[in-house]
């Protein structure tokens, strides 16, 4: 998806093929850099989904800073690179 298109995204869905909703996102769902792994946003809290759209980490940071393969979560005032966060 091309970035003009996404910047008008102001909400983002994964739906099975049955139809039903598995995750809605406050943002875009947006892939990571050099990772297989996919930011979204509910209460104003950004977590992480795998490519199968399985949550990986629930919605708890603050923010993130994806910066090629370093990837950085903040919660709380603090960084967190994400290789501790997936151990």
């Amino acid at each position: 998806m091309s970035e003009d298109i996404q910047d008008e995204i102001i909400s983002a869905q994964i739906i099975d093929a049955s139809g039903k909703r598995l995750i809605a996102s406050e943002s875009p769902i947006r892939k990571l850099l050099y990772h297989q792994l996919y930011t979204y946003k509910q209460a104003g809290k950004y977590g992480l989904l795998n490519d199968q759209g399985d949550v990986v980490l629930k919605p708890q940071f603050d923010s993130y800073r994806d910066e090629g393969e370093q990837v950085r979560f903040e919660e709380n005032g603090k960084l967190i690179p994400l290789e501790r966060l997936l151990d």
